[in-house]
């Protein structure tokens, strides 16, 4: 089992636990992290991947659970751009939204034998494969305490992830499954302020589920350390892990989709 969501997870409840441990001196100062209304942010994500899907056809027919990165050649780790925006309404009330594009594509020569959909594509047979994924997220989050030097609350925030997963081979259908995955999220957060220009940050989002027809869980902690450079700018390093896990039988996608990525992240954010 992957180490990343625990260690990060456990960095998140270190930083409740040492900001809450101090008691705030009068005189301390206050980074903009906790006041600035409105902050937008935008850098550069660097994700190593692991990634299996399934797709089953018609009539009882069963897909290979594939791993998209040794099986088809998908590259394991990319860099790309991501984008954020918090309002902050007062000290209690917050409103979020971030994209991130995880886009890939690869052509290779299979290994074994697959069944994706109503298509079966054979060893040695010359594949492109692709797999589209954007990830929206829209938040909300309630601050149980913010004192302007520690905060710690609650969020609920829901993905939106369109995922588009194809592949072609010449004198063979092509056999593509679009699907939109939407994922309603519980959270909590914290922050503490180290100093009037460094801010720890820690996260932590995550849902169960279990319907009649589709099963599966999200998992979702980040922790970030952020310097404010000067008064409208911030800048900022941190590590994020996100996981979905989805099972399903029903009209529009029948089978499987085990999603995760795990990396660095560095950005720059505007202060207004």
């Amino acid at each position: 089992m992957q180490k990343w969501p625990f260690v990060v997870a456990l960095v998140t409840v270190g930083i409740c636990s040492m900001g809450f441990a101090d008691e705030k001196t009068g005189d301390a100062e206050t980074h903009p992290y906790f006041t600035s209304p409105l902050q937008i942010s935008a850098g550069a994500f660097f994700p190593s991947f692991d990634t299996k899907i399934s797709l089953d056809g018609d009539g009882g027919r069963v897909g290979t659970l594939m791993d998209m990165e040794h099986l088809l050649g998908l590259d394991d780790t990319i860099t790309t751009p991501i984008a954020d925006i918090q309002w902050r309404i007062n000290e209690r009330h917050r409103l979020l939204f971030s994209y991130l594009n995880l886009d890939r594509d690869e052509t290779k020569n299979l290994s074994r034998s697959i069944n994706f959909g109503d298509q079966t594509y054979m060893a040695s047979t010359n594949v492109k494969s692709q797999l589209d994924i954007s990830v929206y997220r829209m938040g909300y989050d309630y601050s149980l305490f913010n004192d302007g030097n520690r905060e710690l609350g609650l969020g609920l925030a829901v993905d939106l992830m369109p995922v588009e997963a194809s592949i072609q081979a010449a004198g063979l259908a092509t056999e593509t499954e679009d699907i939109l995955l939407v994922v309603p999220t519980l959270g909590v957060h914290a922050a503490y302020g180290i100093s009037k220009k460094l801010a720890l940050i820690g996260r932590f989002n995550g849902v169960y589920f279990d319907f009649d027809t589709s099963s599966g869980s999200v998992l979702n902690p980040v922790v970030i350390l952020e310097y404010n450079a000067s008064e409208k700018v911030s800048v900022g390093a941190g590590y994020v892990y996100y996981r979905i896990d989805v099972e399903a039988d029903r009209s529009g996608f029948d089978g499987t989709i085990d999603f995760e990525y795990h990396g660095p992240l560095v950005y720059m954010k505007l202060l207004f």
